[in-house]
């Protein structure tokens, strides 16, 4: 697999995650009061995945991009 691919594919696979991450999220955020406060910090670590996946998915195109543009991949 070219490293191109290889860069797309893992981005396309991180997006998918964060995509099933935030559903997750959002059910969580509209739950009624009472049973979020039961799962509070779960749902604040449910948050902190979906940001780590974010940065990772933005870090990963932007080194991808600039190595495509250096001619190194």
């Amino acid at each position: 697999m070219e490293a191109r691919e290889y860069c797309n594919s893992i981005t396309a696979e991180l997006s998918g995650w964060k995509t099933k991450m935030d559903d997750i999220v959002s059910k969580f955020d509209r739950a009624p009061s009472d049973y979020k406060k039961r799962l509070i910090n779960e749902v604040k670590d449910l948050h902190r995945v979906s940001d780590e996946l974010g940065h990772r998915i933005e870090g990963l195109k932007k080194e991808c991009l600039r190595d495509f543009d250096r001619g190194k991949l």
